[in-house]
């Protein structure tokens, strides 16, 4: 059997207010190589991943299919690419209408009944693929009914055949790595990043933070034991990789793990470098000590406000003073930082949001990033704008049915319009960035020529966007 895993393109996304910014890049599509690298230990089956991120368009799509013939296609699925997704789906079909199409991913956690009737999707993964997707693929090569694997569903004779329970891997140990050879590291590149080359890696999956306005907060957390993540770092350091995405929502989940993860790294006189998403209530000098001793140079910290009842109201869990020891603590033990800001709260003005971009400025991360609360679909914040009449229906459900371009997203202030968030997110960007001190702190410490044109380029866009 030949199986083709697919991270779609974005095209014809849902529109957002968002400027491309310094972030922007091409990431290692990770849970895809997670799923190739698994199928090829247990059954070595014939895998292929074609990145349509970096292909950019359908022609290396058709050389695929013409070529590799496959039997069974694999697409990751995100909500907001949605529209896009389908039409590729469609594309597969009219290719070869026996290829059988199955989505995983994020949106398949949020609607799986209105993807599974669409009639291009033959069947959906819910939860971790590795070993849900393995066993499809088992049972559709001995021309078997995929009964009774968690996290898949099907179509049989018009029928919906549902294994209610999720695919759950607790113990993510039993995991090979994954395969990174599957595609070529030239194509990926981020302008947050120091060192080339570079890749994604993760040290857990799920989330046990409740963020009212995050999928994440319904997810199981399981995390990896250090001495795994460590023989995985040091095999990608073999292989010449100089830097680290660690991708997971928050890597410093437990104070004890990151303690040993970071010992882990020092025993082994690991020096790649690496960065993590942080939450600032666990950071604490002896974590920041070990942290910039084991590789760690960034933080990406969720402030999202400065304003308690903001912080409240999201139930962030964390508060003003926790927010400015970290970063005095990143700044102490020469970690760079990030911090995101989340604009366009219930009852918000645009005097609150200056005031936001004004304590971001005071706060002095090496960078920052705004974005616009907006509601996703089954979250806390989702429910309770129903609840208090923003909306009366779950409409996400009805672009999830049927997808169309023109569909807005409705966002949570009841007092600044769509244009207004747009235009002020804009002005916090300038606001932030174009600061003669900022431009040239960002500019001495860039380290390669392909830094500085990554962050020429990226400083051009924004400029063009603002």
């Amino acid at each position: 059997m030949k199986i083709l895993l697919i991270s779609p393109p974005r095209f014809k996304m849902i529109k957002s207010a968002f400027p491309k910014t310094h972030f922007e890049g091409h990431f290692i599509p990770l849970g895809l190589l997670y799923i190739a690298a698994y199928m090829k230990k247990e059954k070595d089956y014939n895998v292929k991943i074609l990145d349509m991120l970096t292909a950019r368009d359908y022609n290396k799509l058709d050389d695929t299919l013409k070529i590799f013939n496959p039997d069974l296609v694999g697409i990751t699925s995100y909500t907001y690419e949605l529209f896009g997704l389908t039409y590729l789906c469609k594309y597969i079909k009219n290719y070869n209408p026996k290829i059988h199409i199955n989505l995983g991913g994020p949106h398949l956690t949020l609607y799986p009944d209105e993807t599974l009737k669409f009639p291009f999707v033959d069947s959906i993964t819910i939860g971790d693929g590795e070993i849900a997707f393995t066993k499809l693929a088992e049972a559709l090569n001995i021309n078997q009914i995929p009964v009774d694997i968690p996290g898949i569903w099907f179509k049989n004779n018009n029928q919906y055949i549902k294994n209610n329970s999720p695919a759950i891997i607790k113990n993510l140990d039993t995991l090979p790595f994954p395969d990174r050879s599957f595609l070529p590291q030239q194509y990926y590149s981020a302008t947050a990043h120091r060192e080339y080359p570079f890749t994604t890696i993760v040290g857990s999956r799920g989330c046990p933070y409740k963020c009212i306005f995050c999928t994440m907060s319904t997810s199981i957390y399981r995390y990896r034991s250090p001495s795994n993540l460590a023989d995985e770092v040091e095999m990608l350091s073999k292989q010449g990789y100089k830097y680290l995405d660690f991708v997971e929502g928050t890597f410093n989940v437990s104070k004890k793990w990151v303690s040993n993860v970071c010992n882990e790294f020092i025993s082994r006189n690991l020096t790649i470098k690496w960065l993590i998403n942080g939450r600032v209530d666990i950071i604490d000098d002896d974590i920041c000590n070990l942290l910039k001793k084991a590789g760690c140079d960034k933080i990406e910290f969720g402030v999202e406000s400065f304003a308690p009842n903001n912080l409240d109201f999201i139930k962030k869990r964390i508060n003003i003073k926790q927010i400015e020891d970290s970063f005095y603590l990143a700044n102490k033990y020469g970690i760079k930082t990030n911090a995101d800001f989340i604009i366009g709260f219930p009852e918000e003005t645009i005097k609150d949001i200056k005031d936001t971009v004004k304590y971001a400025i005071k706060l002095n991360p090496n960078y920052a990033r705004f974005c616009i609360l907006t509601p996703v679909p089954k979250t806390e914040l989702y429910q309770w704008m129903i609840d208090k009449g923003y909306f009366k229906r779950d409409y996400f459900q009805e672009y999830a049915l049927n997808p169309s371009e023109d569909f807005a997203v409705i966002h949570c202030s009841n007092i600044l319009t769509f244009q207004q968030l747009s235009k002020i997110i804009k002005w916090s960007y300038r606001k932030f960035y174009l600061r003669i001190g900022k431009i040239y702190e960002i500019l001495f410490e860039t380290k390669t020529l392909k830094e500085f044109f990554n962050k020429i380029r990226s400083s051009i866009r924004l400029l063009l966007n603002i």
